[in-house]
């Protein structure tokens, strides 16, 4: 797990841009070293805690008694009913006439609560920790879209599909296609040719998407969505510099993210080309992504974040390390969300195809896997999206743009047993969705006091900062060597590591003169 890349995800792009970067010290890169190591530490308990959730928490059988389920298709809610899950799929969903209780399923009492079908974020990274998992799933969020891909990215959407753990279910975004170098996190591409090749190569290897960045030029932007086109494989990402609005959803764009194209992204001034007349009607969904603005917390909102709930979910080696970072944002960054609300206002008498996405996950400042999704969709809310279309944001919606109608986003009979069950009505107040009594994924249920007892064990691990980070001393043999048997072990249970997870220890072992075996 790399500290580093908690704040050096734009850094990568802009040293790739402009061929300088800071160099650090011998005294910051050991420092650095062993901040790695220690986080890697408490990455290795949080995994540890989300292989025991996912063998305690099986799927099974259940029968929900009594229960006002929200149809968020028609907006209503339907009172007194009965929803049978089994297999991990919803079997029957009816009034409830007060039958017992089939044979081999266990009853959840709903009196006076409220059933609606799972949260998605469809634009998220898993980049920074395991504990994502456990934050979605305890967040509601049952069903995520990676926009970032990477081979063992893969491995995690399988498991997922296959319900090997508790996490949501995945959908997954090749790299980004750029002409610029960006890290780890870039298939770089400089003509026509090399766009094809590498649409083929997202396709061949099972990528759910084609991701396209700022930075394409039109022709290759027009090379990849034809290539793409002809493949049948979606397109979706940023809209290029130069590239419209209109030149976006005619090349067959199927989402549009961060509002780009709307917004300027050479200049963060809201777009002067017609891109009302293109977006009427049309097959295009918005990401809007309002959540970013955590991104440009000035200094004493910083310091407000530091003392909510969700600040405990960070380690406490990030927490204070963006702390001490941050500084007084851009007059130009600030004032984006304002923009971004602009466009949104002129958007919404054309259409309402807007999905809920947050960014979360990458290692960005300040912003926190699950929680993220609440503060999003109360964006979306403020910013004049009606409460019924907010919630379809992160629903129904999801599933059409996903042409996954017949796997999630509503409460119906043969679709995935992704379950809230709240306190009160979310067609009434988004705040109902921060009192869930419950969540079940997959057909595996998590009672409120299951989902506050594993937030508990995840703060606790974040609370304090690993010995190693300190040590006046090299690691021992003996830190090492346990290092290493739980690592072993958390493979042999089925865990599958992040690659720059092990790239990063293996760089901090070498910066501190040691080797180790945990990337073989």
């Amino acid at each position: 797990m790399s500290i580093r890349r908690s704040t050096l995800t734009l850094a990568v792009v802009l040293c790739a841009a402009h061929g300088v970067c800071a160099q650090t010290t011998d005294s910051e890169h050991i420092a650095g070293a062993r901040r790695t190591l220690a986080l890697f530490e408490q990455e290795l308990t949080v995994i540890e805690q989300l292989l025991d959730a996912s063998a305690r928490f099986q799927a099974a059988n259940y029968v929900f008694r009594h229960v006002n389920v929200v149809d968020v298709a028609a907006g209503v809610i339907r009172p007194d009913m009965r929803v049978r899950v089994a297999g991990g799929r919803i079997v029957d969903v009816a009034p409830d006439r007060g039958t017992p209780v089939p044979r081999g399923f266990r009853e959840i009492d709903g009196h006076g609560k409220y059933l609606m079908h799972g949260l998605v974020d469809m634009h998220v990274h898993q980049l920074t920790s395991a504990s994502q998992h456990l934050l979605h799933v305890a967040s509601g969020v049952t069903t995520v879209r990676d926009m970032v891909g990477f081979p063992w990215l893969l491995e995690w959407r399988d498991l997922s599909r296959r319900d090997a753990w508790l996490a949501p279910s995945m959908y997954v975004a090749g790299p980004i296609l750029s002409t610029v170098r960006m890290g780890m996190y870039a298939h770089v591409i400089s003509n026509g040719q090399d766009a094809r090749e590498a649409v083929r190569e997202h396709d061949r290897l099972g990528y759910d998407f084609i991701k396209v960045h700022n930075v394409l030029p039109k022709p290759l932007f027009r090379a990849v969505t034809d290539e793409a086109r002809r493949l049948g494989i979606p397109v979706v990402g940023h809209v290029p510099h130069r590239v419209t609005v209109a030149e976006a959803v005619g090349a067959g764009l199927l989402t549009l993210e961060h509002l780009k194209g709307y917004i300027d992204d050479r200049t963060l001034q809201i777009a002067a080309d017609d891109w009302i007349s293109p977006t009427r009607d049309s097959h295009v969904w918005n990401t809007p992504t309002l959540y970013t603005h955590r991104l440009f917390l000035t200094p004493p909102a910083a310091r407000e974040w530091a003392s909510t709930d969700e600040a405990r979910f960070v380690p406490r080696l990030v927490r204070e390390r963006w702390l001490g970072e941050v500084g007084a944002p851009p007059t130009i960054a600030v004032e984006l969300l304002g923009k971004q609300r602009e466009v949104m206002r002129r958007l919404l008498p054309v259409s309402t195809r807007f999905l809920a996405g947050t960014d979360a996950g990458g290692g960005y400042p300040f912003m926190v896997s699950g929680f993220a999704l609440y503060e999003e969709l109360r964006l979306l809310h403020d910013a004049g999206l009606p409460l019924l279309e907010t919630i379809r944001a992160a629903t129904w919606y999801p599933a059409r743009a996903l042409g996954a109608e017949s796997e999630f986003g509503r409460v119906a009979v043969g679709l995935r047993a992704d379950l809230l069950l709240l306190d009160s009505n979310p067609l009434v107040s988004l705040a109902a969705l921060r009192s869930a009594a419950g969540v079940m994924l997959r057909g595996r249920w998590l009672t409120r006091a299951a989902i506050d007892h594993e937030l508990k064990l995840l703060a606790i691990t974040y609370a304090e900062i690993p010995d190693i980070a300190f040590a006046a001393s090299l690691p021992d043999v003996a830190w090492i060597a346990e290092v290493d048997r739980r690592t072993l072990l958390a493979r042999e249970r089925g865990y599958v590591f992040p690659q720059h997870h092990l790239e990063d220890i293996e760089r901090a072992f070498r910066a501190l003169g040691l080797r180790t075996s945990l990337h073989r």
